[in-house]
Formats: structure tokens, C-alpha cells, sequence
């Protein structure tokens, strides 16, 4: 049994990932393609005493799916923020990750892609992996500042700095 991802490399297709489709040129569209939609990955687990090399405070596990507008109960029920797009129907960690996250509170808090501590990914060849500066930095580097189309990856998950509000 072949995993879609293997699927790509025996069956020469496009790949068009989406989350919201919040794409004017539609390229999350691709007539002709294999078309993952990543809308309903949706989770948020809010993590009080998250521990990482150089990092020891709160964070979030957020699953790609989001839509900005679905984080402000999450924020208001755990009195803290993180960093999310201006519009509030867009998607949080999909296609405006990707291209740098540019929002509000970027200058208060960064980007949108300086945030993530980790990522479960899926890779081109199937694997669910971790990556974050510890393990799998390559792919962690890659996915915070290689645009929305350089690699072809599924981030299924993310961990978020918190602020407290």
C-alpha cells in the first residue's frame, strides 16, 4: 500500500496544497492535481510549562487548520496570544506561515514564521517527523523560510510561542 506521498513520485502529477484557498492567483487550486486540503486539521492543546532547548514557558500545539478568528477563544480562555494573520478568516499556519506571517503584531512579536518551536511533518516520502532545532533542523529551517511551494512537506502540527496578554 503506497501513502499519497509515494504516490507522487510514481504518478508525474501536481501537488496543490490548501488550507483556507485564500490564493488570488490560484495556485491552491491546480486544475489537473492531486489536491490535499488541510482545513480540518484543526486542534489547539494550550501547554503551561512547555520545555525546549533555550525555551522554558508556555506554548501551543495548533493543528494547520485554523483560521485565525477560531484562535481569540483559545487566547481569551488561557490569557495569552499568539501570533496570527490580520484577516481573520485566513488560514493561521498554512500559505500565510509560509510567506513569513505578516500581521499586527509582527512588530511586537516577529513574524509568523519566526514562531514555531516544533512541526509534525509529513514528508515527500511518507515519514510523520518531528523537526525542530534539535532534531530534523534542516527541514525545520527550510519549512520557517522556504516559502509556500520550495519543498513539498505537510505540516500537520505546530508549537507556538506564547505571550501572556
Amino acid at each position: 500500500m503506497f501513502s499519497a506521498c509515494q504516490v507522487f513520485f510514481f504518478v508525474p502529477t501536481h501537488i496543490a496544497s490548501r488550507n483556507t484557498g485564500h490564493e488570488f492567483l490560484g495556485r491552491s487550486a491546480g486544475a489537473g492535481s492531486l489536491s490535499v486540503w488541510t482545513h480540518f486539521l484543526k486542534s489547539f492543546e494550550y501547554l503551561p510549562d512547555y520545555t525546549q532547548t533555550g525555551y522554558a514557558d508556555q506554548a501551543a500545539k495548533v493543528g494547520v487548520g485554523l483560521e485565525a478568528w477560531e484562535l481569540f477563544p483559545y487566547m481569551e480562555r488561557y490569557n495569552t496570544t499568539v501570533v496570527i494573520p490580520s484577516g481573520k478568516s485566513v488560514g493561521a499556519y498554512g500559505g500565510w506561515f509560509a510567506g513569513g506571517g505578516h500581521g499586527v503584531l509582527a512588530s511586537l512579536y516577529g513574524l509568523g514564521s519566526d514562531q514555531p518551536l516544533t512541526m509534525q511533518v509529513v514528508t515527500a516520502d511518507g515519514r510523520f517527523v518531528t523537526a525542530s532545532p534539535e532534531v530534523n533542523e534542516d527541514l525545520y529551517y527550510a519549512i520557517r523560510g522556504g516559502g509556500a511551494s520550495e519543498f513539498f512537506f505537510h505540516t500537520t502540527k505546530y508549537t507556538f510561542y506564547c505571550m501572556n496578554t
